[in-house]
């Protein structure tokens, strides 16, 4: 996959691939289990989900939109959300990701620390991020 934005590249139904089942594989590759339950939270341009873990813990999977935003700038935007963590602005970093050498995906990692992946499923290529889950507040009026 071309990490650039390449018109030439998007097609129709970029996620057509991307099934329940690619969704965990895509999380099993680097080392989250899930244990079945997901739930597709809203997002316009992504794909998202709520993925409960094996362990206990539940997790935000967020898989781009192919040709939308290059590697270069997904990441940029990982490091400047760990800045504002930095600051203590209340956002939800993304956890930094390592390949599980027994994974059939043999995920591709990128950034340092590795927050972005990218797993080859269903005949697509997925990239995502994965984030802790956490509940959000009503802003005082």
């Amino acid at each position: 996959m071309n990490s650039t934005h390449d018109a030439a590249a998007v097609t129709p139904t970029p996620f057509a691939g991307l099934t329940p089942d690619v969704v965990l594989d895509a999380l099993d590759s680097v080392g989250l289990r899930g244990d079945g339950r997901l739930l597709q939270l809203n997002s316009y341009e992504n794909r998202v989900f709520q993925v409960y873990l094996e362990d206990g813990p539940v997790v935000v999977a967020k898989f781009y939109r192919p040709s939308r935003w290059s590697d270069e700038q997904i990441l940029e935007e990982h490091q400047f959300t760990a800045e504002l963590v930095v600051q203590e602005v209340p956002v939800v970093p993304p956890l930094a990701l390592t390949a599980d050498p027994s994974s059939r995906l043999a995920p591709i990692l990128c950034g340092e620390p590795a927050t972005l992946a990218r797993v080859h499923a269903a005949g697509s290529d997925f990239r995502f991020a994965v984030s802790p889950r956490h509940a959000g507040w009503a802003p005082p009026l």
